[in-house]
Parts: C-alpha cells; structure tokens; sequence
C-alpha cells in the first residue's frame, strides 16, 4: 500500500491486485490487455533489499530500482 501511495501522490495512474494470492501471468495479461506500459513487482526479496523491480510490459525487461527513486524513475521512462 505505500508503494501505491507513493504513485498515487506523485501523480500517477496506478492500480493494484486486491486478490490473497495473485498469479504473476493473469497480472502480466491483465497488464498486456489494457496497454498497461509498466508493471511495480513487490516480492520478499525486493522488500528485503528495500527496491521494487520495474518490468516494460512490451520488451519484457526488468530493472530493480530503489523505492526511494521509483517515482523519478517511471518520469523519467513515461517522457
């Protein structure tokens, strides 16, 4: 929920999967289905290490990206 926060106050369209257990590949479709350019992926590992892996929907890509510079970031990347 604070990652989401952090988008949302920084201005940014961000939506968030409220199921218990999410499956990776219906999130990526869902994702690939409404022209969704980036996806925050959130596991035990990035919480760990206090960074978040951002992934380009289209190339497939994945960069892990310090929370603190998450929103700078995605500007950075949407202009």
């Amino acid at each position: 929920m604070k990652i989401i926060r952090l988008l949302w106050d920084a201005g940014f369209k961000a939506e968030m999967s409220f199921k218990a257990n999410p499956k990776m590949l219906d999130q990526l479709q869902y994702c690939e289905g409404n022209s969704v350019p980036w996806i925050v992926i959130i596991g035990e590992r990035e919480l760990e290490q206090g960074v978040v892996k951002l992934r380009e929907i289209a190339t497939r890509t994945e960069t892990d990206i310090p929370v603190e510079e998450l929103t700078a970031k995605l500007a950075e990347l949407l202009n």
